[in-house]
């Protein structure tokens, strides 16, 4: 199993080192593709020094030492790399050494694999940053359930979220053929703050991956508070609203042109609207109500009760409706679930006729 690790890089100093050494600890590791995002810090020097050293490490930039973004620095990777597989690890991140460890079992196994995924955990570099993920994360392992039976064929719809409590998987965990890539014009959307989902989600409709190491993390997200997963959930949150409005409304265009499937588009336009309705900087009640009055099924949504308490706030009349909205859903799914057990059984009738 030959790999080509793509690492874009942008203030990296103090991190980049330690990702590189993970890298050559790998044996399966054969290119170390590193691309300067045109940051002013020591991060070159570093990688200079180490590439003097290993020959398997490559430097590139973007012409003119450009600052394009992690999107388009992973895309010139992905265009320079020159292995079979492709793997992708932030410049403050690391692999541990079991990173490729079952992979090669599950691609061996599964010939007609594009690819595998697998958990990723979490280092923390200090305190504050450790409390800052906690008030926005549960777990510190990032991975996809494997009681919800991930295969090739439900991973697309698991992955927006239409199959409940399916997990999810990020691009350091991520094992992918550099030909599927390639060969379904797959590329980072530029000026995207959530270039990576968009990335997997489309990966997970063109291509076959299989869940490789779901329960150990192969790889470890450096945190602290100058990264991207801390300094988002510090900044505006409209701000923050609107960045996944864009993915999800792209993520739905894209859904139309590719034709692939009323159920998976409509519930990706349903999100893109939720996150359009949260971005507004001036919510106004009859905003929403006029929004429910066209889209009733919007009450009934997972997503409701964030949008009520935005738009209605927290008052005792305002808390009173969402706990009447709460009980109506809660009866309405009681209801729903004993109907469907009755058409279940009748049908297991019929059978036995």
């Amino acid at each position: 199993m030959n790999v080509s690790v793509i690492i874009p890089v942008y203030n990296g100093e103090k991190f980049i080192e330690k990702a590189i050494s993970s890298c050559l600890q790998l044996s399966e590791v054969k290119e170390i593709v590193l691309v300067d995002d045109g940051y002013k810090d020591r991060a070159k020097e570093i990688i200079q020094e180490l590439a003097g050293k290993h020959p398997i490490i490559k430097l590139y930039e973007h012409p003119n030492n450009e600052n394009r973004g992690a999107g388009a620095s992973r895309n010139l990777g992905i265009e320079k790399a020159t292995q079979e597989y492709i793997a992708f690890l932030d410049a403050d991140d690391f692999f541990l050494p079991n990173r490729f460890a079952k992979d090669k079992e599950v691609l061996q196994r599964h010939p007609d694999a594009d690819g595998c995924y697998n958990a990723i955990g979490c280092f923390f570099y200090s305190d504050t940053a450790k409390d800052i993920f906690f008030k926005h994360f549960k777990s510190e392992i990032t991975t996809v359930n494997l009681l919800a039976n991930p295969t090739p064929e439900n991973l697309f719809r698991g992955r927006i979220g239409l199959i409940p409590d399916f997990g999810h998987f990020s691009l350091d965990g991520l094992t992918v053929n550099r030909n599927c890539i390639l060969s379904n014009k797959l590329t980072f959307p530029i000026s995207s703050m959530h270039e990576d989902t968009a990335f997997i989600i489309k990966l997970a409709y063109y291509a076959r991956l299989y869940p490789s190491e779901l329960t150990i993390p192969v790889t470890l997200r450096g945190v602290h508070e100058q990264n991207r997963i801390t300094e988002n959930y510090q900044s505006n949150r409209i701000k923050q609203y609107h960045n996944q409005f864009k993915l999800w409304n792209q993520l739905y265009d894209w859904s139309v042109e590719e034709s692939i499937g009323k159920t998976e588009t409509n519930y990706l336009r349903k999100i893109a609207n939720f996150y359009r309705l949260l971005s507004s900087r001036s919510p106004k009640p009859k905003e929403l109500i006029k929004e429910i009055l066209s889209h009733p099924r919007l009450l009934f949504n997972d997503y409701y009760p964030q949008l009520h308490t935005t738009y209605f706030g927290n008052s005792l009349i305002a808390s009173f409706l969402l706990r009447v909205r709460n009980d109506l859903t809660q009866l309405l799914t009681k209801l729903l679930k004993k109907h469907n057990k009755s058409v279940s059984n009748n049908k297991d009738f019929e059978k036995t006729k």
